[in-house]
């Protein structure tokens, strides 16, 4: 979820989320998840231009988006941790048990108030 905040909206992520449905490449688009469409016979083309224009960047340039690159990565890595982390945590929660005996067993959850730690 951390690394889909970063790409778009709140509510298009929670739509995303819940709803999981498959969405158009324009509405990819419109949420920020892709940055162009391109038709299928022209793709290829697209890629060698793309290709070409990042080939004829200076050497220094390139060096230092490699060096942005790495250091999103590492970001990246340490939301990933955490976002997995918050996720154990989450399913090992008294809710998460309730949640899932009241499904299995086809009724409401009972859920119990949270200490308020006074």
């Amino acid at each position: 979820m951390a690394l889909l905040h970063r790409q778009v909206r709140d509510r298009d992520a929670r739509e995303l989320l819940l709803l999981g449905e498959l969405i158009s490449a324009e509405r990819a688009k419109e949420m920020g998840l892709v940055n162009r469409i391109v038709a299928q016979e022209e793709l290829m083309d697209e890629v060698l231009a793309l290709a070409d224009g990042h080939a004829r960047r200076s050497t220094g340039r390139r060096s230092h988006e490699k060096s942005s690159r790495r250091a999103l990565a590492f970001l990246i890595q340490r939301w990933v941790r955490r976002g997995v982390a918050a996720s154990f945590d989450a399913r090992d929660s008294s809710e998460a048990r309730e949640g899932v005996a009241a499904f299995l067993e086809k009724r409401n959850p009972s859920w119990q108030p949270k200490p308020t730690g006074r």
